[in-house]
């Protein structure tokens, strides 16, 4: 980092480089932005000193089309492009534009929105930017980020993450970003975090040090040698190719009196044709349509006409202005009729979009929701688009959901044409996530460069808690969305299913839930934050092992299973289950091994300073399925989307997958099984007892589970034994399952030689057995010792003589040497401390019981 403290020795060491010198050595071709504060801390002499020192470095460059672009944007509560790259043709030019940035003195430093419109919109090729040139972007500030209240209140923290997300962002496609910071107020977190690397963060005490020949030639010296020794990295795909896309699109354009002018109109008509120009418009490729609403509204251009880029564009620019309320219900109504096949539509052909752009709120506001939500039942998808006095909370009702990737809002009618790379991605997506069998594979409307063939079954794990900021989340989604787009999702190559976590356990959708690609991804956008207080890691990879990855839930046995678990920080039990944050870690590594031990593949990805590198190697399969991100700006990077594209579609060809464990090799096996489960008293509630039912069903799913395979039957005893699921009725899995979870909790005491005798009546050929043909295996499980204590062990004895092998697991209050006593060998027995740890040796018991099968 750079602070002039002692002026005169920079003047002396800059002095072998004269301006002459310094401008010879700037003979580079690259397209150069810089990046405006205009905001109120800035006094007008300063901010008139700021533009001065811009001026006498822009002297030193050569200007031209050829060698440096130039481009400007300033900032404070609002955002203007003061020029783009192709706006002036010689240096004169840019000088002089230079010199007309005007002082705006606006009450907020909205950084962020400077660097979004910087990415959106300068560093485009439609606006002069070249792809074969350095690009080199120059951030010029007297504080810190602000968001002074805009942005729907958006939090500073929130704010100030923003900023450095959309500095990752230029970074990630190539633009050089040095940051110039003035005064006390400064940042130096954020300076860094904006610039390239440390040495491109320039400090100044005061805008004063401006006016030094010394800083001009530092800056002058530093930008042109922007590039020399670092590679460049490869450019994202630019959003504006959105060509050979299929869709009908109709857009709302709002003309009503708070538009104030003619020119203000033609602001949004100029936005509306940069929109369209991103299309290919055809009969057979995309459609587009126009309707203008004030007092009432009207159809400008059906789709049946818009089938001419320059038929539209020319329509579009010479809609006159008129004046008028702002009745949206009269727009939408207008727009249904316009997606109907009389005006052109290709409804249950083509996927088809709406796009709404207004500047105020709804004169009559219910009826404009009744009509958006008619015209959204019709299936189309609605963006909204706000500007000025339009209300969020308004727009969101209208749009389709989620809010996130269908709702811009802009604040003035200028500063519209910055949204209009990010507008005509999103649609593109969207366009492309609908695409029938016919249209080609774009993502965020380029064209799709991978895709991956790949049979396998793949599970999202999201990490839902408070600790992550809802912008954050959206983020995550939206990185998964792109993710699953490079996929062939279908029944028969890629399944996706999801679970969200936080303190509750949201099982977002199964294998089986969706069958079509474009359901699949409608269904990752609408995932839901709960923003819960606790970070049950846990819970959610069992969740995973005992449902997500079971074949009633669309799991298939002959595929790559994979597991995606995302996460900001460590596990985090809260006050939820009422365990140590130590036994918490200990139940996720667990879960995870269980998931690896079944042949689940598992990546851990985890995000900024939170997260525990001993917990996420845990979790994951190697320590190549290990990705760590400092920030949520990364998701927004083409390099890690495309990298766990990668990884995840090589999973079983550069990678190593786990064998099988002997509990998921109890297929084909065939035995009989009954389970005795303790009800009595000591269990203490429905919620104890819940547990045990639980642990009986982690059992089973590792059973096929047949009529000529293996039978399951159970019992429950306290005071008295009772079986209330015989051998020959469990035949079926999920029907077994359905009735061992559904029995509710009865109390008495442990009369375990009753649960003994009940089950030698059920192993019998009356009730479903098949003793002498077939392995019978009695398991045991109680939390107290025996009422009965020698009534139990001949109880015992008299079924072991019978052939049947009994496994015996005890809990708390349990007597372990009973149990011994029990089981048919010391290997049979299990002791776990409390009824919690119960589904941790789930595993462990079903190996065992599958060597009692075999024997």
């Amino acid at each position: 980092m750079w602070r002039p403290k002692n002026m005169s020795f920079f003047i002396l060491l800059l002095s072998i480089l004269p301006l002459s010198q310094a401008q010879a050595m700037c003979d580079i071709k690259a397209d150069l932005a810089f990046v405006i504060d205009s905001s109120s801390s800035i006094w007008k002499p300063n901010f008139d000193v700021q533009v001065g020192f811009l001026y006498d470095i822009l002297r030193l460059f050569d200007i031209s089309p050829s060698k440096i672009r130039v481009a400007a944007v300033s900032y404070s509560n609002i955002t203007i492009p003061e020029f783009q790259f192709n706006t002036f043709s010689n240096k004169q030019q840019v000088l002089s534009a230079i010199k007309g940035i005007k002082y705006t003195g606006g009450s907020a430093t909205r950084t962020y929105r400077a660097l979004e419109l910087m990415n959106d919109v300068i560093f485009t090729s439609k606006n002069g930017a070249r792809n074969d040139v350095i690009k080199i972007a120059i951030v010029m500030t007297d504080g810190e980020t602000n968001p002074g209240g805009y942005d729907d209140k958006l939090p500073l923290e929130v704010a100030i993450e923003w900023t450095q997300n959309e500095a990752k962002v230029a970074k990630a496609n190539s633009v050089y970003i040095f940051a110039v910071g003035v005064g006390s107020l400064i940042n130096d977190e954020e300076l860094i975090g904006i610039a390239s690397k440390p040495e491109y963060v320039i400090k100044v005490e005061t805008y004063d040090e401006f006016k030094t020949e010394s800083l001009k030639e530092l800056v002058t010296l530093k930008a042109c040698s922007a590039g020399e020794v670092t590679t460049q990295k490869p450019t994202r795909l630019p959003a504006e190719q959105c060509f050979k896309l299929v869709a009908d699109v109709i857009f709302a354009i709002d003309q009503s009196t708070s538009i104030e002018s003619q020119k203000n109109f033609s602001l949004e008509l100029d936005f509306v044709v940069r929109v369209v120009k991103h299309f290919d418009i055809g009969n057979d490729e995309t459609r587009a349509g126009a309707v203008v609403f004030s007092d009432d509204a009207d159809r400008v251009l059906e789709l049946n006409d818009g089938v001419s880029k320059e038929t539209v564009v020319q329509r579009i620019q010479n809609i006159p202005w008129g004046r008028g309320n702002t009745f949206m219900d009269k727009a939408f109504i207008k727009m249904r009729e316009g997606f109907s096949k009389e005006n052109g539509g290709r409804p249950g052909q083509v996927p088809q979009i709406a796009v709404f752009v207004t500047d105020g709120v709804a004169t009559d506001p219910y009826t404009a929701i009744v009509e958006a939500d008619k015209l959204k039942s019709h299936g189309v998808e609605l963006f909204a688009i706000g500007v000025k006095s339009a209300k969020l909370s308004e727009l969101n009702n209208l749009s389709s959901d989620p809010d996130s990737q269908h709702v811009f809002s802009v604040d003035s009618l200028e500063v519209l044409s910055s949204i209009v790379s990010r507008l005509s991605s999103r649609v593109c997506s969207s366009i492309q996530g609908k695409r029938y069998e016919t249209t080609p594979c774009f993502v965020a409307g380029a064209l799709c460069a991978n895709k991956c063939n790949k049979k396998a079954d793949i599970a999202f794990v999201i990490d839902s808690s408070s600790s992550i900021w809802p912008p954050n989340f959206d983020t995550q989604v939206h990185f998964l969305y792109d993710v699953l787009d490079a996929f062939d999702i279908s029944p028969s190559k890629t399944q996706i299913a999801a679970v969200s976590y936080s303190d509750v356990i949201k099982p977002d959708f199964q294998f089986n839930s969706y069958k079509r690609k474009n359901d699949v991804l409608n269904a990752i956008q609408n995932i839901v934050f709960t923003k819960g207080s606790a970070t049950r890691t846990y819970e959610a990879l069992k969740y995973m092992n005992n449902e997500i990855f079971t074949s009633k839930n669309g799991a298939r046995d002959d595929v790559i299973k994979i597991a995606i678990v995302m996460t900001d920080g460590e596990t985090n039990p809260g006050s939820v289950d009422y365990i140590s944050l130590e036994k918490a870690r200990k139940k996720t590594l667990e879960e995870a091994k269980r998931a690896r031990d079944n042949g689940i593949y598992v990546f851990a990805i985890g995000v900024g300073s939170g997260v525990v590198d001993e917990e996420l190697y845990g979790i994951a399969s190697e320590a190549g399925a290990v990705m760590k991100v400092p920030t949520y700006g990364e998701f927004k990077t083409d390099q890690l989307q495309e990298m766990l594209e990668k990884k995840t579609c090589e999973v079983g060809e550069s990678t190593t997958l786990r064998p099988v464990t002997q509990a998921k090799q109890c297929y084909k096996h065939i035995a009989d099984v009954i389970f005795a489960i303790d009800e009595s008293t000591s269990i203490w509630s429905q919620k104890n007892f819940s547990i045990e039912l639980d642990f009986v069903n982690d059992m089973i799913q590792s059973f096929d589970v047949a009529s000529d395979e293996t039978r399951i039957g159970a019992l429950v005893f306290s005071t008295t034994a009772t079986r209330f699921l015989e051998l020959r009725d469990g035949v079926d899995k999920e029907s077994v399952k359905n009735i061992i979870h559904g029995r509710t909790w009865g109390q008495g005491n442990t009369y375990i030689g009753k649960a003994f005798q009940k089950m030698r009546e059920g192993f019998s050929p009356a009730k479903g057995g098949r003793p002498g043909l077939v392995p019978q295996i009695a398991v045991l499980i109680t939390d107290g010792e025996a009422t009965d204590t020698f009534t139990a062990q001949d109880e015992a004895k008299a079924l072991k003589r019978e052939g049947v092998t009994i496994f015996a697991i005890g809990m708390m209050g349990a007597k372990k040497s009973e149990l011994v006593k029990y089981a048919s060998s010391d290997d049979n027995v299990f002791y776990v401390n409390n009824l919690q740890a119960l589904r941790s040796i789930s595993d462990e018991v079903s190996t065992r019981v599958c060597g009692a099968e075999q024997s």
